[in-house]
């Protein structure tokens, strides 16, 4: 169970912190929530239903610095990585950001900026749903890292 004022990870919407737990009657029933305000959108609020398995699933602690630091040090994917088919790398990508899994989603992302470079050094087009992923993928990373580091956002995309 995690408790106000903490901060969390929520799936594709990045670091949170929990400004309440509210109870809401829904259909006759009072339900618990987890509110949730993204730190990329003050006031926005998502609401979490505190007993759904599934919704919580997507909810983690942020990454320890140390942990952080050694994902950093230690995410690298070859070229060996890379799923030729596109349908099977869009499910993928949409896995890595619903489960929010930061060290595969690291790794996939260096991957990518190599095929994007590659792609762009011989003249060919770097394919749309790579870089819409790339762009989400960064932003989430950018943010956790900035998060847990205490540094800017431009500092933290560098170490990506």
């Amino acid at each position: 169970m995690y408790s106000c004022s903490q901060s969390v990870v929520y799936g594709s919407h990045g670091v949170c912190t929990i400004v309440d737990i509210e109870d809401k009657l829904i259909d006759h029933k009072t339900v618990q929530y987890y509110a949730l305000e993204p730190l990329t959108q003050p006031g926005a609020r998502y609401y979490i239903p505190v007993h759904n398995e599934l919704a919580v699933s997507k909810m983690r602690l942020p990454l320890s610095a140390g942990k952080l630091r050694e994902m950093l040090a230690n995410a690298n994917c070859d070229s060996s990585c890379w799923i030729d088919s596109d349908n099977a790398r869009k499910n993928r990508y949409k896995e890595l950001l619903m489960n929010c899994e930061p060290e595969n989603m690291l790794i996939t992302v260096r991957l990518l900026r190599q095929h994007r470079d590659a792609q762009l050094a011989i003249g060919r087009k770097f394919h749309v749903s790579d870089a819409n992923f790339l762009k989400s993928a960064e932003t989430l990373l950018t943010g956790e890292i900035a998060f847990v580091l205490g540094i800017d956002k431009t500092e933290a995309f560098k170490l990506i």
